[in-house]
């Protein structure tokens, strides 16, 4: 406690010859003059007074006619004397200090446990509804109230704990558990068709096909019925099962204009900063105006940390402006044709479905001043969906 009071305070270290040294101490000690530190060795006899007993001290031995130099200070008072008339450090060590201590009232981090399928920064978000979030002010929380709110709008969460740990809020969550879907095996399905198309292959496991290849069916139309006809000309009702493989239509078209335009970068960029201090944006000297006209943005978010380890309510995003120019060029019909050729390969490599066959239509649009390709795929699709069906008593 005392080391701590010389600390704020100020303390002296003041040094004598050793023969000396006696002296002042036996009368000192006759005066009641605080001191403390005696040490005696080559370097002289020293002891330590304090700033409220040095001067007293001094005097004392002047009086006795005893040699004595100060050859150290410590404390606050000696750091401020140090940097006298630079009060703008002053300051700014006096609120970085008073700053620290108020920070421990608020939250600096929120961190979440225990999820699995449900993002940590989803949770985070939701959280900031009802108040648990970075920069919260710690004394007007109520983390009861916070769970309980979570719990009725997140129904993907069975259950949360909020800790508050000095300046971080501990989230744990456990989410909710959900039981596989059963079918209900009192159910009936019908299978019916997905596209419009010409059925190419039929495959009942269950039920009666009432399509066959080579026959047109439309979207919603009956392909496997429920309902199986048994050995004594008697109806029995069955789930339908099975896939029905048709020729299905897609159609793709495409327009590559003759007159282009494409991004040319400039070099130049401009990089503008948003600092956030518990949550709360400092952004008092920042412009958010795009600098150009035509620009890119690239954006990063990095929290800050203190000697490079030690986490602090410090977040700085950076915004990054890329400026280009709009350049325009012609090209020529054949070049727009091999886009659009090329673009259509794309197309078909993306397809799931067989392609059983495909016809293009190409044309020069000369009132647009584009080349246009049009293309009628057929594709072999299974078409079978699953209908349920009510039997009604």
């Amino acid at each position: 406690m005392y080391k701590l009071f010389h600390k704020i305070f100020g303390a002296y270290t003041l040094r004598t010859d050793s023969k000396s040294g006696i002296r002042l101490v036996n009368r000192l000690t006759k005066e009641k003059i605080l001191f403390w530190g005696l040490k005696n060795d080559a370097d002289g006899f020293r002891i330590k007074a304090s700033l409220f007993s040095c001067e007293p001290i001094i005097k004392i031995a002047a009086a006795e006619g005893i040699p004595i130099e100060i050859i150290r200070t410590t404390g606050v008072p000696f750091v401020f004397n140090k940097y006298k008339g630079r009060y703008g450090l002053i300051i700014g060590s006096i609120l970085g200090i008073f700053l620290i201590f108020f920070s421990e009232l608020f939250i600096w981090e929120v961190n979440v446990t225990g999820n699995h399928t449900v993002d940590s920064q989803t949770i985070i978000a939701a959280l900031e509804k009802y108040g648990v979030k970075r920069g919260a002010f710690i004394p007007d929380l109520n983390v009861v109230v916070a769970e309980d709110d979570f719990l009725i709008e997140n129904k993907d969460i069975s259950s949360i704990a909020i800790n508050i740990k000095g300046t971080y809020a501990q989230v744990d969550v456990l989410e909710r558990t959900y039981p596989p879907e059963i079918e209900d095996k009192n159910a009936y399905y019908n299978i019916v068709a997905s596209h419009d198309g010409i059925v190419e292959k039929v495959e009942a496991l269950n039920g009666h096909p009432e399509v066959k290849k080579g026959d047109a069916v439309v979207e919603g139309q009956l392909l496997i019925n429920a309902f199986m006809m048994g050995e004594l000309g008697t109806y029995r009702l069955a789930n339908a099962k099975g896939n029905v493989y048709a020729r299905v239509t897609e159609k793709f078209t495409i327009s590559i204009p003759l007159e282009q335009t494409e991004k040319v970068f400039t070099g130049r960029t401009k990089t503008v900063r948003h600092v956030k201090v518990l949550g709360q944006p400092i952004d008092w000297f920042f412009d958010d105006n795009p600098p150009y006209e035509y620009y890119d943005m690239t954006a990063s978010q990095e929290e800050k940390k203190l000697f490079g380890f030690i986490k602090i309510p410090v977040e700085v995003a950076e915004v990054t402006f890329i400026e280009y120019t709009i350049h325009r060029y012609a090209i020529t019909e054949e070049e727009a044709k091999r886009r659009a050729a090329e673009a259509f390969a794309q197309y078909l490599n993306r397809l799931t479905d067989e392609v059983k066959s495909y016809e293009c239509d190409e044309r020069f649009d000369s009132q647009k001043n584009a080349y246009t390709l049009t293309a009628t795929v057929i594709v072999l699709k299974n078409i079978a969906v699953r209908k349920p069906i009510q039997i009604i008593p």
